[in-house]
This record gives structure tokens, C-alpha cells and sequence, in this order.
């Protein structure tokens, strides 16, 4: 359970007035204040130390993430054979994560230099103490590291198997993250570095007081290895066995109608054909909405477009249509396919995985 709620406050441990009479307090000095970023938005990076389940965060003030898969082979050098036998051993994924730690205020230095040394805490194991005063190693320091949603714990299979039946603006809407730490990815971090840049003259320090100085920019870089929670790889059906993996962004899978084509070239063919079709649907809704069918007058108005599009119908058989009176047809006859029946749009269909064709009137 974790033990914070990634909430920031600049001036939390040293409020300060605008005027001491009135006790008018400065709020936040900066228009555009950092901990607005991270309290709205979440722009947080968080750490949960697994064994106590304790927890610290940081703004996102990112200067450095690198991922690097690597794939461990044991080459098998055989005579009379112009490449090794490679058998495979394991993929490993390692990242690289730097970040800055920045102070508005002397109250924002000072909680910074506490989370930091919280962090640090965090890299040594838990002990077990013993009836005779000795202690022994019982838990090592495994952390879950969160960054929005570029760090975090795969949501699984199953959550995939049910997002990718989805539309795709569907699938869009639904891909967000939370701040919760105990979502990170869990890993073992191999090492931290941290700048205090004391010697920097353009950063300096806030002296605040006798012997006792607080860091204004605080720069940290660390090492990280990732321990996979799950078996990773390709199932007997081809399928990777977790499709969320490692961003948990899943792709909309392709109609089923394309995929049942017969060669490849003719899947590509009835892949455009239903693009197409969809881009028709999208712009037959919007003609529908801009004549106002789903209105308060909105029956009356598409019986009087019916109308309309019958005459032109009928002028179409006898002797043909004007230029303008042709593109004034095929926006009625689009706008008139685009109403569904019963109040419902197409997408709100479509988001129920009705097939929209059924419903088009």
C-alpha cells in the first residue's frame, strides 16, 4: 500500500506572505507553476520500495530515458560451417532514466533533498532481527518504478483480449495511466548517481543558515534492470502471450472481413475497400449531424431532405442533373445514410461492436 499520494506543494515547509499585517499568502509565485504540472496532470516519476511498500515521487522533469533489449546468444562454432549454431538464452531489457530536481522556493529545496534521501533508503535491503541482537538479510530492494505510462506493470493478456475487439478511437479513448506507484515496473536498480552541482555557478545554493545549505538543482541518473513478472514469448498460435507488453498501447485488430480475404494482396485490397468505407460512414454521420437529424426538429427536417432527394431522383431518370443540383443530391443521400434510427449515432454503435451497416437507414 503505498504510503504517499505524489501530491506537491512548494511551499510546505516554508509558507510565504505577501504582507505579514494581512497574512496574505504568496500562493505560488510562478505563473506557471511546476506542481500545477504534476498535481493536474500527474507529470510524476514514482518509486515503490516493494519490501516496506513505501513510496516517493518526483517531478517529470526528464532528461534522459533510454530502453535497450538485449538478445543473449551462446554461439556453437561447428567445422566446415560458415556461421556459428546460435541457440538462444534470454532477452533482458535494461534502461537508462535521468532526471532533474529543481526549487522554486527554499521550502521546495528542502522537500527535495528529503525525497531524494527517501529514494536512496530505498536501495538497501530489509533485515530480519534476531532474539540475540543480530540481524539477518530477509528482503532485497526491489523497486516498481512508474513514469506516466512509459514505465508501468502490463495491464495482461486478458485486459488486451478484451481491448482489441474495440474500435480504434475506442482503444484511444481508453489508454490512460494513473499515478499509482505499486502499477511501476518492477526492477532492480544497478546504480544511482546524483549531481547536487554545488559547484555550478550559474545554479548555486540557498543558504539557510549557519553551516546548512540546500541544493537549488539537483540532477540524478541511474542504471536500471527490469525484471519481467510474466513469461514473455510466442504461443503455439502465434500470438504473443501478452500483447500489452510493455506500454500496454494495443493495436485495433484488423476487420474480420479483411483477414478472411483469400492471398495477401487481396487482403490489402479489401483493407482499402474498408478504410473506404469507413471514411464514407465518418462523413456520412457528419453530414447527418450538420442537417440537424438528431435535433429537436430533426424528424420533420429529414423527411422534407426525403422529399428533396426523391424530386432529384426523379429529375435524375428523366433527363439528368446540373452540376450544383448533382452535389446537392449526393449530400442529401449521404446525410440521409448517415441518421441511425433510434436516437443512437454510429458511434456509439460502433463502440458497442454493432456492425454499422445493420443500422444505416
Amino acid at each position: 500500500m503505498a504510503d504517499s499520494l505524489g501530491i506537491f506543494k512548494q511551499e510546505k515547509y516554508n509558507e510565504i506572505t505577501l504582507n505579514n499585517d494581512t497574512g496574505t499568502g504568496a500562493g505560488h509565485l510562478s505563473p506557471a507553476t511546476t506542481d500545477g504540472i504534476a498535481n493536474n496532470a500527474e507529470a510524476v516519476l514514482s518509486f515503490f520500495h516493494v519490501p516496506s511498500e513505501s513510496d516517493v515521487f518526483f517531478k517529470a522533469f526528464i532528461t534522459t530515458f533510454a530502453e535497450s533489449y538485449s538478445c543473449d546468444w551462446n554461439p556453437d562454432t561447428v567445422f566446415g560451417r560458415t556461421d556459428p549454431i546460435y541457440t538462444f538464452k534470454n532477452t533482458t531489457r535494461t534502461i537508462t532514466l535521468g532526471w532533474k530536481i529543481p526549487a522554486e522556493t527554499i521550502s521546495e529545496a528542502y522537500e527535495n533533498l528529503g525525497r531524494l534521501q527517501k529514494l536512496a533508503q530505498f536501495l538497501y535491503p530489509n533485515y530480519a532481527d534476531l532474539d540475540d541482537n543480530t540481524s539477518v538479510l530477509s528482503q532485497s530492494p526491489l523497486i516498481r518504478i512508474k513514469l506516466m505510462n512509459l514505465l508501468q506493470k502490463s495491464k495482461g493478456p486478458q485486459e488486451a483480449e478484451t481491448t482489441t475487439n474495440l474500435p480504434a478511437s475506442a482503444i484511444f479513448g481508453n489508454y490512460i495511466s494513473t499515478n499509482n506507484p505499486s502499477e511501476g515496473l518492477l526492477c532492480v536498480i544497478n546504480s544511482m548517481n546524483i549531481a547536487h552541482n554545488l559547484e555550478n555557478p550559474d545554479i548555486g545554493v540557498i543558504q539557510k543558515g549557519t553551516n546548512t545549505i540546500l541544493p537549488k538543482m539537483i540532477e540524478v541518473n541511474m542504471d536500471i534492470a527490469v525484471i519481467h513478472e510474466n513469461t514473455l514469448g510466442w504461443n503455439s498460435q502465434n500470438k504473443f502471450k501478452d500483447p500489452n507488453f510493455p506500454y500496454n498501447a494495443v493495436l485495433a485488430s484488423e476487420a474480420k472481413s479483411v483477414m478472411a480475404a483469400g492471398s495477401y494482396n487481396d487482403r490489402i485490397a479489401a483493407r482499402q475497400a474498408e478504410e473506404r468505407a469507413t471514411q464514407k460512414r465518418e462523413q456520412d454521420l457528419a453530414n447527418a449531424e450538420a442537417r440537424g437529424y438528431d435535433g429537436m426538429f430533426g424528424k420533420s427536417a429529414r423527411k422534407r431532405d426525403m422529399r428533396t432527394l426523391q424530386r432529384l431522383e426523379a429529375k435524375k431518370q428523366e433527363k439528368g442533373l446540373k452540376p450544383r443540383q448533382q452535389a446537392n443530391y449526393e449530400y442529401l443521400q449521404s446525410a440521409t445514410e448517415g441518421y441511425v434510427a433510434g436516437g443512437e449515432t454510429n458511434e456509439e454503435q460502433y463502440a458497442r461492436g454493432v456492425e454499422l451497416t445493420e443500422y444505416i437507414s
